[in-house]
């Protein structure tokens, strides 16, 4: 079938409008055009999916989450080829109590929205140099002297 990314499969805005069983995995794939630039890595984001997913480029696993509402990245530079790519995404929601409220029961009584599974945020790729700032931490030093120091994680410098 086909389902409109990024919506939750159990929105009618994704084309589909039902919920996903324990019994099965969603998955995704789709083609994608590459051109990287020699010296540069490709970072490849998920604004969210839930709840658990599993991320392959031309076959190859760059990497899994868990958790349905938060970002993450992969470093897709070893996997992707310029040319033609598969992008192939399997999630599966149990919606277990061990989740967050809402995901216990498919039928919640009470609860105004609709079961959310799938990749339901934006996905994106970004081309970057082999060194690149991974993450900002922000700490205030002193508040009532406006001071605030930044930390950095740079990526490894070394090539791909």
């Amino acid at each position: 079938g086909t389902i409109l990314v990024p919506f939750p499969l159990e929105s009618n805005l994704s084309g589909v409008g039902r919920e996903l069983l324990r019994s099965e995995a969603l998955w995704y794939s789709r083609k994608v055009d590459v051109w990287l630039r020699p010296g540069r890595r490709l970072l490849l984001h998920f604004e969210a999916i839930d709840y658990e997913c599993e991320v392959l480029l031309n076959g190859v696993r760059v990497g899994g989450h868990l958790g349905g509402n938060t970002a993450f990245s992969f470093d897709v530079t070893a996997a992707v080829k310029n040319g033609s790519n598969v992008l192939v995404v399997r999630v599966v929601d149990e919606c277990a109590a061990t989740q967050p409220r809402g995901k216990q029961r498919r039928q919640p009584r009470g609860i105004w929205y609709t079961s959310v599974s799938g990749i339901w945020q934006t996905v994106w790729l970004e081309e970057v140099a082999n060194a690149y700032v991974e993450d900002l931490r922000a700490s205030a030093i002193s508040v009532s002297r406006g001071v605030l120091e930044v930390t950095a994680l740079v990526s490894e410098a070394a090539p791909p």
